[in-house]
């Protein structure tokens, strides 16, 4: 959008050009850079647009205002990944008709409204009796608040993620294999679960994001590797749902 219709700078006429393109032109032709170029605009009389306050985001855990971050506090974008995924491919014959396909974290959550929850791995008891199956089951009432995608992912390679939506027969709730790890090492929720054989893992978590941008996290207490314990409340798509009506 342009902001200016006639602009005079140094003897030089600007007319109907965006403040990008201006700037450039007068870096150019001018050699002043971005602030002095706003400090000259300022002084023949431009105002400068008000700067839109960013909403902190919504961090629901046990005892937010005593919890210590010790892991540091989440990131207020989605990590930018490349997912190994398995596609269904018709021209190949046999029993496992799929092929790699590469799908990175713009195609997942540009220009979209996600609710993305995370778990310690497939088939396990919470996860696969109930915290996806409830998550399948209320996906319309997430819908009816505006998401357009719910995504559950986990530290498993591809394989083991479509088997376990195939078994799960899901019609709403996508699976994103995290392979590697590598989403959830940027996410800073990483736990150790040596003591059962699992290796490095995700800690229970969800979010909401709109366009990749954060806007509330839902975390399990007591995050922390190799533990006995395995908490689910906060990631309780029931309380995610109750919690997200709240704020509408």
């Amino acid at each position: 959008m342009s902001i200016f219709k006639m602009m005079r700078v140094d003897g030089h006429d600007y007319v109907d050009l965006s403040w990008k393109v201006f700037k450039e032109v007068i870096e150019i032709e001018t050699g002043l850079k971005d602030r002095e170029i706003q400090q000259k605009l300022i002084d023949m009389g431009w105002t400068p647009p008000p700067r839109k306050e960013k909403k902190p985001m919504n961090i629901y855990t046990k005892d937010l205002e005593e919890y210590t971050y010790g892991w540091q506090t989440p990131p207020a974008v989605v990590p930018s990944v490349v997912f190994k995924t398995r596609v269904r491919d018709e021209s190949i014959a046999g029993n496992n008709p799929y092929c790699w396909q590469d799908v990175n974290t713009f195609e997942l959550f540009g220009g979209k409204k996600v609710l993305l929850f995370s778990l310690p791995g497939a088939f396990t008891p919470t996860c696969d009796t109930m915290q996806l199956p409830t998550f399948e089951s209320l996906a319309p009432d997430f819908y009816s608040l505006g998401f357009d995608e719910i995504y559950c992912i986990s530290v498993n390679d591809a394989f083991v993620m479509n088997k376990w939506a195939d078994s799960q027969d899901l019609k709403y709730v996508k699976v994103i294999p995290d392979g590697n790890g590598e989403f959830t090492r940027l996410m800073r929720m990483e736990v150790s679960k040596e003591n059962l054989g699992f290796g490095d893992r995700s800690w229970r978590y969800a979010l909401v994001a709109n366009n990749g941008t954060i806007t509330d996290m839902f975390i399990e207490d007591g995050k922390d590797s190799n533990i006995k314990e395995d908490p689910y409340v906060y990631t309780d798509p029931e309380f995610i749902l109750e919690t997200l009506r709240d704020q509408a």
